[in-house]
């Protein structure tokens, strides 16, 4: 009998996979061997950062708060050189329309920029209340075909050429014909919002901070 149970020690300490807590854990009922897992698993996945995300309505709003001070300061750098006004004029504030491309806040960033503008330029009242409306017409339609990036200044070019010379008229009492005018405004538009507005977008678009934002 002794000699049996000498026989069964020896073959329990020469096993080298033995683990005595194996036996303490398959014994004990309440042991889960997946409760080790899940709860390593809980560890491993940290909770997901938001500190570094970005407002998108600050900065919505930010973008067209810094596109309006912008055309502000060009349309009087404009009016400096006699341009922004009148029958010929070539209001290069217009060229930031190409902007639309980059980011939609450059619709109402404009339009509200047009609006001050006219009002600091004592703009009568008529071009006060209808010149932003061209431009908001040019800025968005830019916007919705954007995907056609140099088709983008023509609704601005065709909008200003189309309403403008109705405020030279009636609002300036311009005594021009209007197809006259829309000639008139329509090349200072070609040049403002068509060529210049394509050198700065194309002058953007080699930024890489500004061309990630379209890509």
């Amino acid at each position: 009998m002794n000699n049996i149970e000498n026989k069964t020690n020896q073959k329990t300490n020469s096993n080298p996979d033995h683990n005595p807590d194996h036996d303490t854990a398959g014994s004990n009922p309440d042991h889960n061997p997946n409760h080790d897992t899940a709860s390593s698993k809980l560890n491993h996945n940290p909770s997901p950062d938001t500190t570094n995300r970005p407002n998108t309505r600050v900065l919505y709003i930010t973008q067209a708060a810094i596109i309006a001070a912008l055309y502000v300061v060009m349309t009087y750098i404009a009016r400096l050189a006699g341009l922004a006004s009148g029958a010929i004029q070539v209001r290069i504030s217009e060229a930031l329309c190409t902007l639309v491309l980059f980011t939609p806040a450059a619709v109402p960033g404009m339009t509200v920029g047009c609006l001050l503008a006219n009002i600091l330029t004592n703009s009568v009242a008529l071009d006060i209340g209808i010149g932003p409306i061209a431009t908001l017409i040019g800025a968005y339609i830019g916007w919705r075909i954007r995907k056609y990036r140099y088709l983008i200044p023509i609704p601005t070019i065709l909008s200003n050429a189309i309403i403008v010379p109705i405020v030279l008229i009636f609002g300036y009492g311009e005594e021009a014909v209007y197809p006259y005018l829309f000639a008139t405004v329509g090349l200072g538009e070609i040049i403002a919002a068509g060529i210049m507005g394509i050198i700065l977008m194309r002058a953007l678009l080699r930024v890489p901070q500004f061309r990630s934002m379209v890509e």
